[in-house]
């Protein structure tokens, strides 16, 4: 398990002591930095690399949810999937925005992301892991965060946001880029 930690202030050291107490880190990397280092957080690779992912929002996360993560790539399950991730969601992203935005996956709770790296497995591989990892969560789905959808069609982005989000954001893109020239592989439909 990988804990991640970032705090503004005085008493981070303070706040990360109960999870320090938990066990004994084979790592221990929690240090000051400067807003300019915020990526050396998650230590995600410098360079390009082959992967697939796929992520899952939920609306819970309870112990048979956990179960469900810990039978598709839990210890002694062989996977080729490089991580799992769960992280806690809340905060500043469950708040309504001041000025309407596209931010999706306010009303989740956890979020669940997989990745494997395709250059040691197959793509076929590492696609079903990730599949039956999110299958496996979908009693407790919900929605979707953007970022860590991974590969998905138009109709499973477009599906992030309610009705009246999604108009939106199709008329404002209809409005400023009418010739779809600032096109991305991400299409809300």
């Amino acid at each position: 398990m990988a804990l991640r930690f970032t705090h503004i202030g005085a008493q981070g050291p303070e706040l990360l002591a109960p999870m320090r107490a938990t066990a004994q880190p084979i790592m221990d990397v929690v240090a000051d930095l400067p807003f300019a280092a915020i990526d050396a957080v998650h230590m995600d690779p410098t360079e390009p690399m082959p992967t697939w992912d796929r992520g899952v929002a939920l609306a819970e996360l309870p112990g048979a949810a956990v179960d469900a993560v810990l039978a598709q790539a839990g210890p002694g399950v062989p996977s080729p999937l490089t991580l799992v991730e769960i992280r806690l969601l809340g905060g500043a992203l469950a708040r309504a925005p001041r000025v309407p935005n596209a931010v999706t996956g306010r009303d989740a709770a956890f979020s669940v992301f997989t990745v494997g790296v395709t250059a040691a497995s197959s793509v076929e591989a590492v696609a079903a892991a990730g599949a039956a990892v999110v299958e496996a969560l979908r009693p407790w789905a919900r929605g979707g965060l953007l970022n860590f959808l991974g590969q998905a069609g138009p109709g499973r982005v477009g599906q992030l946001w309610g009705p009246a989000d999604r108009a939106r954001l199709v008329a404002i893109r209809e409005r400023f880029d009418p010739a779809g020239l600032l096109a991305t592989n991400v299409a809300i439909g």
